[in-house]
């Protein structure tokens, strides 16, 4: 304790002895000429409770395994759940933040306040981004959440510089489809695929399409023979029919070598530019 002046004084206590939240009060006790001669007695704050002092941040929970968009909708639009909580001074405020592969900064994908179980709908960017909460709660404790993976696939109809189709493809509608088409394939016919990026920086590529087709298609990579794909080994819509880890700059070609029924493309997972 120091007296500053004939009418301050300060008084310190170490943060160790007072914990992360605590609540804090102040009473003088003045003895002097009238009207205090039987003592006065001040209070601050005046009225209970006392002032509250907290010091620790929100808590953010949520899942961390990657959100494939393709496999619970047909759109970018995707559910990002989680809870942010604050025992002592409640939660003020939260925004779930992106940032694309590509990036190094983080914008605003949604926003919120409150505290408690949240699942706000957000619009994917095309490509791999992480995404992010950041919490803040009354007195201004911020908490950041872990990174979460999010892929969300390219149409197959907007490929456009990287992906393209050769002879005649055909868009045909189906409800059940990535934005309600995909992209049909016959013999011989195939669509080819470049993917630029920086040596080292590994994500991956993945192309999406329906199920229980009877096709067979050759996969070429970096102008190799790679593998095989065979329709009858998959059923659904929306499947992962081809994936790959690319580390360094890619190109594909996926030529339809046999068909009684159309291959068909619904869409592919890479950055949305090039």
């Amino acid at each position: 304790m120091a007296k500053l002046t004939a009418t301050t004084a300060k008084i310190t206590i170490p943060k160790s002895q007072l914990g992360q939240v605590y609540w804090w009060g102040i009473a003088s006790l003045w003895d002097g000429p009238a009207p205090c001669r039987n003592g006065c007695v001040d209070f601050l704050p005046n009225r209970f409770p006392d002032v509250l002092h907290d010091l620790k941040p929100p808590t953010v929970n949520m899942g961390t395994t990657p959100i494939r968009v393709w496999e619970t909708s047909t759109t970018h639009d995707f559910n990002f759940p989680f809870t942010a909580r604050d025992t002592h001074s409640g939660v003020k405020s939260w925004r779930v933040e992106r940032r694309t592969y590509e990036s190094t900064n983080w914008s605003v994908a949604s926003s919120g306040t409150g505290g408690g179980p949240k699942n706000p709908t957000i619009t994917g960017v095309p490509g791999h981004s992480f995404y992010r909460v950041v919490a803040v709660d009354r007195q201004g404790n911020v908490k950041i959440s872990p990174k979460r993976r999010v892929f969300v696939p390219r149409e197959d109809n907007d490929l456009l510089p990287q992906g393209s189709y050769s002879g005649t493809p055909m868009e045909i509608s189906d409800v059940n489809a990535f934005f309600g088409q995909y992209t049909t394939l016959g013999i011989g016919e195939s669509l080819s695929y470049s993917y630029a990026q920086t040596a080292g920086q590994c994500r991956p590529f993945e192309l999406i399409g329906p199920g229980n087709g009877d096709w067979t298609v050759a996969v070429e990579v970096n102008g190799a023979p790679y593998t095989t794909i065979d329709g009858t080994a998959f059923a659904g819509d929306r499947q992962v029919l081809f994936s790959y880890r690319m580390c360094d700059s890619t190109g594909f070609v996926f030529r339809v070598t046999e068909a009684n029924v159309e291959f068909a493309v619904d869409g592919i997972v890479s950055k949305a530019t090039g």
